[in-house]
């Protein structure tokens, strides 16, 4: 089978005398790609290329290198060369990142342009060379966190005239020095005059240890930066030591303290570590966290945390391991002076590593927490005993929560969750059948549930894909319910009728009914507003009550009966509308 060694698309002026292509130019090179395009379109396989290079300006660029691209076998197609004869053109690629023989490339070369395209966009190469728009400090960050836990690309060459920081882009004169990036470096070589002419970092990787992450700026050669890996036998790095961030714990308490409160939860179990000090001032401080959310899973023999702060996401995985538990981190986490995204912890368990994070996340916790959910699969009292250790440690005060929502279908479980809970701040609940636990089972049990204070004091009620079994009595008190019910009667109908006749808050129920008697609902609530049958099997009806106490508003109840098959859905949608909204002659005073 023929392989083309390489294949070059490439503009050429009609006058090399002229900085920029004619309109004559452009034509020309649009007639000649059209036909290129059509003579690969043309051919029963796509043909076989192992180099594909591209220098067109910027329209021909635009309009014709994915297409061209596209024609290329992804199986051949090894090193792939992007570029422009008119330096800094800005060129599009949204249509040639998503091809596959993008996606497949081995190496890629891009040069005298510039391009809107993420670091990640290059991520599954082995090797990049390129130029790219002014990187911000926190860009460059990421490429090297990014080094510090993968191995691809192997080689990273990064070519940009300037980078600033984020709030300086504007700004030329404010460049950021390199050691403002990467910290500083002893491994620095200078030219026979005094210039700088390079310097070299090297980070621990976090994966493999026996090889470390190499970075060179460099002012001569063609890159700016080079990522790339070496064997770990260079000297570790200068830490700088003149900073003591203990000193600030005797000198000034609440800027201390003020760090700390800006500190991500990983960064705090991190400081914990450094000394004895530091521990004590963190753990008998009370802090003013910002707002988070948090979430717990269990599933037996594996846990899982979830944290969600204005800053964004953390996912620690507990995993059972022959010889202990497995951490692994996404994003990786500080731990020393470094980031890891495994970690192994011998002679322990996913369950109690999962816990003792947990509680160091929740003891300072003194605003509530958004929301706090948990995934419960195959867990026993252990697993309760310990959450309700971890929750409530030896302390008068419950856990602060706005939100709490459980999927999993023990019913008992769950009521004791709920009551590790400070029914003052718990606005919702929320409760989702947990298919993979009980597959058999489809009822919960709420009898014990519901004699809860925080049950009662709550506003939200959401149920999903189970069934509960109680009295409507126990939901009155919510603003805001979607649940389904075992079964329910016209009694049940009316009472709830009453009870959004004479209430001053807005309020809508949703609720899908398993069993109920339609015969009894029009002899109860009277002929309705509005009636219509959607389909064959499916009928709508409506009714429309006035309050006792307010003109403005209405009582709306919505009726919807689905018979498929067998089985029959009865759905209720009790709400406040507008008067407005309600349709002429239609609203009963009483019934």
């Amino acid at each position: 089978m023929d392989v083309l060694k390489k294949f070059s698309v490439i503009s050429v002026n009609k006058s090399q005398d002229e900085p920029t292509p004619s309109a004559q130019d452009l034509l020309t090179n649009a007639i000649f790609l059209e036909n290129l395009n059509r003579m690969l379109t043309s051919r029963q396989k796509p043909l076989n290329v192992f180099t594909f290079e591209v220098n067109l300006w910027q329209e021909p660029f635009n309009n014709h290198a994915a297409i061209i691209m596209s024609h290329l076998n992804s199986n051949f197609l090894n090193l792939i060369i992007l570029s422009t004869p008119i330096p800094g053109t800005h060129l599009k690629f949204d249509a040639i990142v998503t091809l596959e023989q993008w996606l497949n490339g081995k190496e890629v070369k891009m040069k005298n342009l510039s391009t809107d395209l993420k670091f990640d966009a290059f991520f599954h190469f082995a090797k990049v060379s390129t130029g790219m728009d002014p990187n911000t400090y926190s860009e460059l960050t990421l490429l090297r966190d990014h080094f510090l836990v993968n191995e691809k690309p192997s080689t990273f060459e990064l070519n940009f005239n300037r980078y600033a920081k984020t709030s300086e882009i504007s700004n030329d004169t404010n460049n950021v020095e390199p050691h403002e990036v990467f910290g500083e470096t002893e491994h620095v070589e200078y030219k026979n005059g005094g210039e700088l002419h390079r310097k070299i970092w090297y980070f621990p990787h976090e994966v493999h240890t026996s090889y470390d992450l190499r970075i060179e700026y460099c002012i001569t050669n063609d890159y700016t930066f080079q990522f790339g890996f070496v064997e770990a036998e260079v000297k570790p790095q200068i830490v700088n030591s003149d900073f003591n961030l203990l000193s600030l714990i005797s000198t000034n308490y609440q800027a201390m303290k003020s760090i700390i409160e800006k500190c991500s939860f990983v960064t705090i179990l991190t400081l914990r570590k450094v000394c004895k000090n530091l521990r004590n001032f963190i753990d008998t401080t009370h802090f003013n966290f910002p707002e988070r959310n948090v979430w717990i899973t269990f599933d037996g023999k594996d846990s899982m945390l979830e944290v969600i702060t204005p800053e964004g996401k953390t996912s620690l995985t507990y995993k059972k391991d022959p010889i202990g538990c497995k951490l692994l981190a996404y994003p990786p986490i500080p731990y020393g002076s470094d980031f890891i995204a495994t970690r192994m912890m011998p002679d322990d368990t996913p369950l109690n590593c999962c816990m003792n994070d947990l509680e160091q996340i929740l003891k300072h916790q003194k605003t509530p927490i958004s929301k706090l959910a948990f995934t419960l699969r195959s867990i026993d009292d252990e697993y309760i005993y310990k959450l309700k250790e971890t929750l409530v440690p030896q302390r008068t005060r419950l856990l602060k929560v706005k939100c709490v929502a459980m999927l999993g279908v023990d019913l008992p479980i769950i009521a004791r969750i709920l009551s590790y809970l400070d029914q003052n701040d718990l606005k919702m609940i929320f409760l989702n059948y947990d298919a993979y636990s009980k597959v058999e089972e489809e009822e919960l049990d709420s009898t014990k549930i519901v004699e809860l204070g925080q049950w009662k004091r709550a506003e939200e009620l959401w149920a999903r894909d189970c069934g509960l079994s109680f009295s409507v009595k126990n939901i009155e008190h919510f603003l805001r319910v979607e649940v389904t019910l075992r079964t329910i009667s016209v009694e049940d109908l009316v009472h709830l009728k009453e009870i959004f006749k004479t209430s001053s808050a807005n309020r809508k129920f949703d609720i899908k009914a398993r069993s109920f008697d339609a015969e009894d609902l029009t002899p109860t609530l009277g002929a309705p507003s509005l009636s219509n049958k959607i389909e064959q099997n499916v009928v709508h009806k409506k009714w429309f009550f006035k309050m006792e106490m307010d003109r403005r508003r209405a009582v709306c109840i919505d009726y919807l009966e689905c018979i498929a098959g067998e089985r029959e859905i009865t759905v209720f949608v009790f709400s406040h509308v507008e008067i407005s909204d309600v349709p002429a002659n239609v609203l009963r005073w009483e019934q």
